[in-house]
C-alpha cells in the first residue's frame, strides 16, 4: 500500500501482508525467541548499514506515529511486532555508555571498580552527566526531529 497525505509525505509497505496462525504455548514460547532474536539482527543489519554510509537509522516521534499508523492499518500481528521491535531499539539504546542512560551508569560503576572502589568526585561526576545529558538530548531527541522533519519536507518514505 503506498499512499500520499496532502503535503506530498508518502508512507507506503513493501509486500504487506498478513498472516494468521494458531501455535500451543509450547510452540509459541520458543517462536518468540526467535522472532526476538529476528529483531536483534535486524537492528544489528540496520546499524551497520548506516555505518556503511547508508541513512541513518534514527526516527523521533513523528516517524514513530508515521509508522505505527502504517503499521496498525495491517492488522495487530504486525503491530506487536513493532511494539517489540520499539521496545528492543528503546532497550539497546539504554545500554549505550553516555551517563545520563543505564548504560552511562554501569560505565561509571566500572570505572569505580577498576579504581578499587573509591568514587569519583561528585563535581566529576555531575559534569560527565551534564555533557552526557547533552549528547542524549542532541542525537537522540533534537537529531531525530530534524531528521523527521526533513522527511516530511522531502516527501520522503518512512517505510521502505
Amino acid at each position: 500500500t503506498l499512499t500520499q497525505g496532502s503535503i506530498g509525505v508518502m508512507v507506503g509497505t513493501t509486500n504487506a501482508k498478513t498472516i494468521e496462525t494458531n501455535h500451543q504455548i509450547w510452540e509459541a514460547i520458543p517462536l518468540s525467541f526467535n522472532k526476538m532474536w529476528d529483531v536483534l539482527i535486524t537492528l544489528k543489519n540496520v546499524f551497520a548499514r548506516w555505518f556503511g554510509g547508508g541513512p541513518p537509522p534514527i526516527s523521533g516521534p513523528i516517524g514513530i506515529a508515521q509508522v505505527t499508523g502504517e503499521v496498525a492499518k495491517t492488522g495487530i500481528s504486525p503491530m506487536f511486532e513493532l511494539i517489540a521491535l520499539l521496545s528492543i531499539s528503546l532497550g539497546v539504546l539504554n545500554l549505550l555508555p553516555i551517563p545520563p542512560l543505564d548504560g552511562g551508569r554501569i560505565a561509571l560503576v566500572l570505572v569505580e571498580a577498576m579504581r578499587g572502589g573509591r568514587r569519583i568526585s561528585q563535581t566529576k561526576e555531575q559534569l560527565v552527566i551534564l555533557v552526557g545529558l547533552t549528547i542524549v538530548v542532541g542525537l537522540l531527541i533534537a537529531l531525530p526531529l530534524y531528521l523527521d522533519v526533513t522527511r516530511l519536507l522531502n516527501g520522503e518514505e518512512l517505510i521502505r
